[in-house]
């Protein structure tokens, strides 16, 4: 197991970015896209729910 660690730490030193490894930077990407649009929606909500007095 510390051998591959190794060796993939050698290639991320060395700028190489496995295809799986752009998927999961992909994934966390668009992770944070949904979490900030539910965020602002919630956000949104709320404030709405104050002016309209519920």
């Amino acid at each position: 197991m510390s051998k591959i660690l190794e060796d993939r730490t050698e290639e991320i030193e060395n700028g190489e970015i496995l295809k799986s490894d752009e998927k999961s930077l992909r994934a966390k990407e668009f992770i944070n896209i949904l979490t900030d649009m539910i965020l602002n929606y919630s956000q949104l909500t709320n404030q709405a729910k104050k002016q309209l007095n519920f």
